[in-house]
């Protein structure tokens, strides 16, 4: 009987989460789902103006699904190949402008 109820969560996990991904605008706790993050942490995020949202009724807080994507993507890491070509090319114009000087 558990394992099936564990099952039928699964399911309507899975429901909510497809729904979530064919919005373009979501609630609060939509976005908690679509991101993971908890709702006290996207308040938390809300109040300082770290993520933009929109409150057009000057009550309920909803976030549209491409800047929420933009916000996960914003504080992308270069991966160590991107930084060392990174630094050969600052390395080769630094040596380009040493060029003969006499």
């Amino acid at each position: 009987m558990e394992e099936l109820k564990r099952i039928e969560q699964k399911v309507d996990n899975l429901m909510l989460a497809l729904q979530i991904h064919q919005k373009s605008i979501l609630t609060v706790s939509e976005a908690s789902v679509y991101t993971g993050f908890s709702i006290s942490f996207l308040y938390k995020l809300i109040h300082f103006n770290k993520i933009q949202y929109h409150k057009p009724s000057g009550r309920k807080v909803f976030f549209k699904r491409t800047e929420l994507d933009a916000f996960l993507l914003d504080g992308a890491v270069d991966t160590s190949v991107k930084h060392e070509h990174e630094i050969a090319k600052r390395i080769s114009k630094s040596n380009r402008h040493k060029v003969n000087i006499r």
